[in-house]
């Protein structure tokens, strides 16, 4: 099983794939984690985190990913939530005033 293929910055990735791998063992396998697994984590810096627009953006298409194909969620569901997170988003950014927040507003709201 791989990664799933995100645009971009990979959000959620190992979200995705841990959620794939556990569905496949259920319900007569386990899952198990290794308290310190050792592996190199290589991270190639982008641009796209200095654009909230297009991190907010792409942060929700992915979430979405993640609910339909890897937790199996249904339409009805998955909209209802989505919208749910969505307004809370918008009302934490609004709250916490930071710079910026409209363009992430809007990035999570157009995804």
């Amino acid at each position: 099983m791989k990664f799933p293929n995100f645009e971009g910055y990979s959000y959620g990735e190992d979200a995705f794939l841990t959620h794939r791998v556990w569905r496949n063992v259920q319900p007569a396998g386990k899952l198990y984690f290794l308290d310190r697994p050792e592996f190199d984590h290589l991270s190639i810096q982008s641009g796209v985190k200095k654009n909230r627009f297009a991190l907010a953006r792409m942060a929700i298409r992915n979430q979405r990913k993640i609910a339909w194909e890897a937790m199996g969620m249904g339409w009805p569901e998955l909209i209802f939530k989505s919208v749910v997170h969505r307004v809370f988003l918008t009302v934490a950014l609004l709250r916490g005033g930071r710079k910026g927040a409209w363009g992430e507003i809007a990035g999570a709201w157009t995804a």
